[in-house]
């Protein structure tokens, strides 16, 4: 008994964390609990995504056969995430093309590292230092691998750091431009977790979240730059943030990180897919710029099971809670056949989230509609009616 008890109370110790998240949660954790074991098979992905219009957008451009297209509500606007870095790539580009920031200049890791919010998607942060590291010389990194960063690792500090650099006037310009009002523009990831942290503010996560979806799109936009500006120029302000953040990162159950993520900019997978095509087809801003930017975007291809079957490979994704998407483009080593697509997941029930994001399924998803005939024309048949 005494060996039964002593083992039972060290798991428990050593993952209190992980049990004090499930008690916590488990009501979410349940949701959509019904689709996991129907979702174990893309033909199952298949059945979710024509049974839940409400969640999903499918923007599938077939570029050889266009009649063979899905658009499945993709002219809804969805949570973008770490799509939203689409539109960060986008605009660095133009801003090197227009000679205003060097592909070559060299970036301190430490300035970088500055906006990063402690235990905030910790993970991914340190898989994207490990691979600054990797660039680096002297901690020194090209600005040119940060931003590979940003887009292959989903590296928020480094998106962040891009952001300042470029300013929020010039990826305003940007979007604005080059979506026609179908996506809005991207904001700082540390101002939105600043400014729903309820550590900071003396008020309950619900009452401050609800607070903040009352707010016009203005007003919060306001609100998240000035919390991003502060962070990075008051050394209080950023201690205070600091400390808020130490203990358990941003505070915020299942339920509330999804209310979250409701607040932060969305896009139209429709817009999202032909600005896709440009790239594919060379038509961003010269032939070379949009090779230079495909090739940031082809790293899926370091995969021997994605060499496989795709010739052309290039995408950047989201798996945040309760939101999933991505934007690709490739070609099919069998049939030749060229794709451009985006595809959002967004309000998910929380349980089928886990299930799907711990699998991949989206990313699955969105190379086989380029490969695999069978999984095209199910999509096809149960999907492309929609609008």
């Amino acid at each position: 008994l005494f060996v039964i008890i002593f083992i039972v109370s060290l798991v428990y110790f050593l993952n209190r964390q992980a049990f004090h998240t499930v008690f916590e949660n488990q009501e979410a954790l349940a949701e959509g609990s019904e689709w996991v074991e129907k979702t174990y098979s893309l033909g199952g992905l298949v059945d979710y995504i024509e049974a839940n219009p409400d969640y999903v957008s499918i923007a599938s451009l077939n570029l050889s056969y266009p009649d063979q297209s899905i658009h499945y509500n993709d002219d809804t606007p969805r949570v973008l995430g770490t799509v939203g870095h689409f539109s960060l790539l986008g605009s660095w580009f133009e801003a090197k093309q227009d000679g205003i920031l060097s592909a070559d200049s060299l970036v301190a890791i430490e300035d970088i590292e500055r906006f990063h919010l402690p235990n905030i998607s910790e993970s991914a942060h340190q898989a994207g230092l490990i691979a600054l590291k990797d660039y680096a010389e002297d901690d020194y990194v090209p600005l040119k691998e940060v931003v590979q960063v940003m887009i292959t690792n989903n590296h928020l500090a480094s998106a962040d750091f891009l952001y300042d650099l470029l300013g929020y006037e010039r990826i305003d310009s940007f979007t604005q431009n080059r979506f026609g009002g179908n996506v809005e523009t991207p904001l700082p990831w540390s101002g939105f977790y600043i400014l729903a942290q309820p550590m900071l503010h003396g008020k309950q996560a619900e009452e401050k979240l609800n607070q903040l979806a009352d707010l016009d799109q203005e007003s919060l936009t306001d609100l998240v730059l000035d919390r991003f500006q502060k962070f990075k120029d008051d050394e209080e302000f950023k201690s205070q943030v600091n400390q808020a953040f130490s203990g358990d990162g941003h505070n915020l159950n299942f339920t509330e990180q999804r209310q979250l993520y409701n607040l932060t900019p969305r896009g139209k997978a429709s817009a999202l897919a032909k600005f896709a095509q440009k790239v594919l087809d060379d038509e961003f801003i010269s032939e070379d710029v949009s090779r230079e930017m495909y090739e940031m975007l082809s790293w899926p291809l370091e995969e021997q099971s994605t060499r496989q079957h795709l010739e052309r490979y290039g995408a950047v994704y989201e798996n945040r809670m309760s939101i999933l998407g991505g934007v690709d483009m490739g070609e099919s080593k069998y049939t030749g056949e060229r794709y451009a697509q985006a595809i959002l997941y967004d309000n998910m029930p929380i349980g089928l989230w886990m299930h799907m994001s711990s699998n991949f399924m989206n990313q699955d998803y969105q190379k086989r509609l380029i490969y695999d005939p069978e999984l095209k024309r199910r999509s096809i048949s149960a999907l492309a009616d929609e609008s």
